[in-house]
């Protein structure tokens, strides 16, 4: 487990939100009420085919905006916790 590894992702499409900077968003997405959107690149559609209301889907995020993880940190900034 000592080793990584390294992947190379390739970007099919993107999140656009209602906030115009980093600062804007909440720390918890469900305290805003904001709502997202996805947009995939139009060749890219074809894999949608079935997908309706209700279905399952995982989508994996790279937040390339976001700081350098951290091994610890305090609740909503809180030093106390």
């Amino acid at each position: 487990m000592g080793r990584q590894s390294k992947y190379n992702l390739t970007p099919i499409g993107v999140v656009r939100s209602p906030y115009a900077s980093r600062g804007d968003a909440p720390m918890q997405g469900p305290e805003a009420g904001g709502e997202s959107v996805i947009e995939l690149e139009p060749e890219w559609s074809g894999a949608l085919e079935g997908l309706g209301p209700g279905r399952d889907l995982w989508v994996l995020t790279y937040f390339h905006l976001a700081d350098p993880p951290q091994l610890k940190i305090h609740p909503r900034g809180d030093a106390s916790r």
